[in-house]
């Protein structure tokens, strides 16, 4: 082979790479969900909104946050969904969302136990401190937005004290 033919050759590789890493960059920035403002009338804060970003790892929820739930399974880990315990200590909950902002945190989980349920679960941060102040029964939600819906609807109902979370 020449060194023209080399040389091309050698120029389509660096281009087409290029062209690859291009191509990757803008489809991982399409995939990032984008932040979702949520109006919490619905969770006994008139006129009170917060915007949220989706996090999908419990090592990435306020420490606050991790520490009253005691134990919190990532999305698709194992975790204790019946009341049957079988081998290794599993926690009884495990994430299927959270959203995120300075003030509020929301979380969408799974409870295993004598009944497999979704709840979601409000929030509010302080410092080091998290208090919880709105707790649903729910069903499982896969994007922020159903997330907002439910939580706007004014059709779950505040069940803090009353159920299990």
């Amino acid at each position: 082979m020449n060194k023209t033919k080399l040389g091309v050759i050698a120029v389509c590789v660096v281009l087409g790479g290029g062209a690859l890493l291009l191509l990757q960059a803008h489809q991982s920035r399409e995939k990032r969900p984008l932040p979702v403002r949520i109006d919490l009338s619905g969770v006994g804060r008139p006129g009170e909104s917060t915007v949220i970003s989706r996090v999908d790892e419990v090592k990435r929820l306020p420490q606050a946050v991790r520490n009253k739930f005691g134990g919190l399974a990532d999305p698709g880990d194992s975790f204790q969904s019946t009341d049957v315990i079988r081998g290794k200590h599993l926690p009884i909950r495990r994430l299927v969302l959270a959203g995120v902002s300075e003030k509020y945190c929301i979380v969408n989980y799974e409870r295993g136990g004598i009944g497999l349920g979704f709840l979601v679960a409000v929030f509010e941060l302080s410092k080091d401190q998290a208090n919880i102040i709105w707790l649903s029964d729910t069903r499982r939600m896969a994007e922020l937005q159903e997330v907002k819906t439910a939580l706007e609807s004014g059709k779950l109902i505040n069940d803090v004290g009353r159920i299990a979370w």
